[in-house]
């Protein structure tokens, strides 16, 4: 999953990718031979559930997705031990649902808790432009207080360390130069006096000019970086 779409192997299109038998089978296929290739590789520092699972693809409930997660993790641990899962996905949701799960409910089902049964450390998804603290300017109060409440309450909800592994802004819609400055610079204080563990900027360099998916259609924007696609510090 990379920017709202789904990107899957044509002999699996169309299963669900989270529940379905061969698409599970295959996964863990894949998820092996990527483990065996490169685990001896030293600038391997973790393994990743991937991007954004828990928007990847329809789990049908909770149990669906803790299953995902026990057998992709599983994988892992069994040809390598050493290092450490992350969630990869966001893990700002402190319960699952109650009643009939409705779509409202997809983040719910890979609830906090859920994750850290497979995971060593969460992580959360932090854009300001997607969340109601994107009412205000981005370096108000809330917004820059609510990445490491976010951080802050999945790890003490679910008893593992978390820290924020992507977040940005949309430059054209959402801020000048100075109000970005000021936002990541709010941001990291207040990440590291709430023990955040650290914060990953989505993308690190602008994506315009590119000529591959996500980046050669329009929505949600390549211009995030904090740097120009040729590496120029903004």
């Amino acid at each position: 999953q990379m920017t709202y779409r789904r990107f899957m192997p044509s002999g699996l299109a169309g299963l669900n990718p989270v529940s379905d038998p061969l698409a599970l089978t295959w996964q863990r296929r894949y998820v092996q031979a990527v483990v065996t290739a490169l685990r001896g590789h030293p600038a391997v520092a973790a393994w990743d559930f991937g991007n954004e699972v828990n928007i990847m693809g329809g789990a049908e409930s909770a149990a669906a997705a803790s299953h995902w997660m026990a057998s992709t993790a599983d994988a892992i641990r069994a040809l390598d031990a050493t290092r450490p899962i992350l969630s990869g996905m966001d893990a700002g949701s402190l319960a699952p649902p109650n009643g009939a799960p409705t779509a409202a409910h997809a983040h719910a089902r890979w609830s906090a808790a859920a994750q850290a049964e497979h995971c060593d450390l969460l992580t959360v998804h932090h854009y300001v432009m997607w969340k109601k603290a994107g009412r205000d300017a981005c370096d108000s109060f809330k917004a820059v207080l609510l990445p490491a409440a976010e951080a802050r309450s999945a790890a003490d909800c679910s008893g593992r360390p978390c820290f924020v592994e992507e977040i940005g802004l949309w430059r054209p819609l959402l801020a000048s130069f100075g109000p970005l400055a000021a936002y990541v610079r709010n941001v990291l204080w207040n990440l590291w006096v709430s023990d955040g563990r650290g914060l990953l900027w989505w993308c690190a360099f602008d994506q315009d000019g590119l000529n591959m998916a996500p980046y050669d259609w329009e929505g949600p924007g390549p211009e995030h970086g904090l740097f120009t696609a040729a590496g120029k510090p903004h």
